[in-house]
């Protein structure tokens, strides 16, 4: 048989052709899975990397922001090497991948401080080289940034009218209760005192009409009832103690005023925090001498905190501070209005927009209003009953609605509750975590 004939004979074999094609193809499917396997392991080890470097910004943004607040530092170096640590101790030792170049930047702009993490890695294929692809290599850039803490000016607006000497706890309110009850049932003298503040001056609560304390609140002094304004009072003290003991304290100012029939000033803003919080501890509810009516002007007291408090700037300097008011009240609005009418109704949130037109983030903080009720005293509470109790449940609401957010609208029922939730709108004002702006 002659070689040509052979040589056709083994074209014409199809076994033969089978076995060719089996053969390409064969290669050409190790060739994809031998490229998944790489490949699987570049994505695995991206994602590790993507991660450290996440890890690193935050982590330089960081500890350059807190740097700032401790001392003002303006060195960025510690910020920065403190990234790189971050990024080499997250991304370990990664098997064929060698990292180059990292760089980890800082810089303080606009208030904050950005980090910028740029890596490149190579990585080393297992079988993709026999394909002419021995290596890989990938980038990343990743940026977070985290706000300094800012200037800070809290003013604080509290309701110091005669509701605000209302017993603090359920136990003050039957204590001072039973003490109001007494005077009702005892001689004659403490009759005729009852029927002057109680009766004649439809006040239910620590009134204090008298110079010398002869009164409720004089009552409840002598016999230790902690009335609202003092837990109020001594919340107050005790959040700017807390600013005082931050790092970032030159950084905040803080005022104070108060509102009954009037509206007071009771501390101008100042970075004096010592000052101020003994401003707070010295404050009670003033002496009146009209019964207790028109003892809240509430409208009053937002007009008047509009016009003393300046726009709100962006926090990068004492002369552009954030500003932040605080209001604490009951809600209940008693005054007399343009045509000599007394007014009772809840607090109007259409009168705390032109602060926030000013961009000043308002918080409030509503002392929920509870009449006290005197043992077998039948009408201590009837004006509160005909007066006050219909609109009731439109106070907690229109509160909410005065703030500038319904997250930055707090309720207290007693005077633990009131301590925490200043706390809690402090927390509020002071929070700048970091975030990734890429």
């Amino acid at each position: 048989m002659t070689a040509l004939l052979q040589w056709r004979r083994w074209l014409d074999d199809r076994r033969a052709a089978t076995a060719i094609m089996f053969g390409l193809t064969a290669m050409v499917i190790f060739g994809f899975v031998a490229l998944a396997v790489d490949v699987g392991g570049v994505v695995r080890a991206r994602s590790r990397l993507e991660l450290a470097a996440d890890a690193a910004a935050l982590t330089a943004a960081t500890k350059a922001a807190n740097d700032f607040a401790a001392n003002s530092q303006t060195s960025l170096i510690p910020a920065r090497d403190a990234g790189v640590k971050r990024f080499n101790a997250q991304a370990g030792q990664l098997p064929g991948v060698t990292i180059g170049p990292l760089s980890v930047n800082v810089t303080n702009s606009g208030g904050k401080m950005n980090a910028v993490v740029v890596y490149t890695a190579q990585f080393r294929t297992h079988f993709a080289g026999l394909f002419g692809f021995p290596n890989f290599t990938t980038s990343a850039t990743i940026s977070a940034s985290r706000r300094n803490t800012p200037f800070i000016a809290i003013n604080i607006l509290m309701d110091d009218s005669s509701s605000m000497a209302i017993a603090a706890t359920p136990a003050d309110m039957l204590k001072l209760g039973a003490l109001v009850g007494a005077l009702a049932t005892g001689s004659k003298s403490q009759k005729t005192m009852y029927t002057d503040w109680a009766q004649n001056q439809n006040c239910a609560f620590g009134c204090h009409f008298s110079a010398t304390n002869n009164d409720f609140y004089g009552l409840a002094k002598l016999n230790n009832v902690s009335l609202r304004i003092d837990v109020l009072t001594t919340a107050v003290t005790n959040v700017i103690g807390t600013i005082a003991a931050s790092p970032a304290a030159p950084q905040f100012t803080v005022g104070l005023y108060s509102f009954n029939a009037t509206f007071q000033t009771v501390y101008a803003p100042s970075t004096n925090l010592t000052a101020a919080g003994a401003a707070a501890r010295a404050m009670t509810v003033p002496v009146t001498t009209d019964g207790g009516a028109a003892g809240t002007n509430i409208p009053l007291a937002l007009q008047s905190i509009t016009t003393l408090m300046p726009a709100s700037g962006d926090g990068s300097s004492a002369a552009s501070p954030l500003r932040f008011l605080f209001i604490a009240t009951d809600g209940v609005a008693d005054y007399f209005n343009a045509q000599g009418v007394r007014v009772l109704a809840a607090l109007n949130p259409a009168q705390c927009s032109a602060l926030k037109a000013k961009g000043v983030q308002i918080m409030t903080l509503y002392t929920q209003y509870f009449p006290v009720e005197p043992p077998n005293v039948k009408t201590a509470n009837a004006y509160y009953v005909s007066n006050v109790k219909p609109f009731v449940g439109s106070i907690a609401p229109n509160m909410t609605a005065c703030a500038s957010s319904p997250s930055y609208a707090f309720q207290a029922n007693d005077g633990v509750s009131i301590g925490v939730a200043l706390n809690a709108m402090l927390v509020a004002a002071t929070s700048t975590p970091a975030r990734f702006t890429k």
